[in-house]
């Protein structure tokens, strides 16, 4: 079974920034918990109590046509839908904020909205799809001068380059993505770009890249307590030491 590469999902900044500008502190608590469940953080406990606080700030916010609180509770019921592998829920939702977020003008949330869309896009196997939504996103961001965004976007794209096979436009989206995480000294980001740029020089048989790349990636992850991640890349750095031979350093990565 092939490693899930690690996307970046941009709603759960898009919900707090929602939030802080409609001053509801109980969607911005739940933005801020949502935001902890993204990659490498697994499936938190409270989501159906997250689920279900958030449907009851949508019925009041749709009972009083609050549009912002509407679209921020709709994108944070998105992404603990994504996180918990229901992409079509999560995808309804998104779809949901989108005009609401473009009707107010909120150009930032629209792009992170685009890029939470591309990943649902990606889960459920719709790669021309996500590659449409992440190249927005992409241009959203580089527009409004969104450095994070826009390094986010680039390493979702070479995800999808990933998977439709594309090894050499996903390595160029992966290197100009961990290019802006090392400058922005982002190295939860940096880390999970480092990952997917490993096991991708193992698939094209470039196996010194690949083991140069995942133990670089390791000690990041170790170090930002992305323990699930940390255990893939542990994973693939064994895959590239067993096709190298080396069954003893495989044995001590897995």
């Amino acid at each position: 079974m092939r490693d899930r590469r690690i996307s970046v999902l941009g709603g759960s900044v898009c919900i707090v920034a929602i939030a802080a500008v409609v001053s509801f502190p109980g969607v911005c608590l739940l933005a801020q918990q949502a935001s902890k469940s993204g990659p490498g953080a697994g499936v938190p406990q409270s989501t159906q109590t997250m689920l279900t606080q958030l449907q009851t700030v949508l019925a009041i916010a749709e009972a009083t046509g609050d549009a912002m609180r509407e679209a921020a509770a709709l994108i944070g019921i998105g992404e603990q839908y994504l996180v918990t592998g229901d992409s079509q829920t999560a995808m309804e939702n998104f779809t949901r904020a989108l005009p609401i977020v473009r009707r107010l003008g909120l150009k930032p949330g629209e792009a992170m909205v685009l890029l939470d869309m591309g990943g649902a896009c990606r889960e459920t196997s719709k790669e021309l799809q996500a590659l449409e939504y992440d190249n927005e996103a992409l241009a959203l961001f580089r527009e409004l001068g969104n450095r994070e965004g826009e390094s986010n976007a680039l390493n979702n794209l070479g995800i999808v380059y990933y998977d439709l096979g594309e090894n050499q436009k996903s390595l160029e989206f992966y290197s100009q993505a961990l290019a802006m995480y090392e400058k922005r000294g982002d190295k939860a980001s940096q880390s999970m770009a480092l990952n997917n740029m490993g096991r991708l020089y193992h698939d094209m048989g470039q196996d010194d890249k690949s083991e140069e790349l995942l133990n670089r990636a390791i000690p990041l992850l170790r170090e930002t307590g992305a323990v699930q991640v940390e255990g893939r890349a542990e994973k693939n750095l064994g895959n590239v030491y067993r096709d190298q031979g080396d069954m003893k350093k495989a044995l001590d990565a897995y």
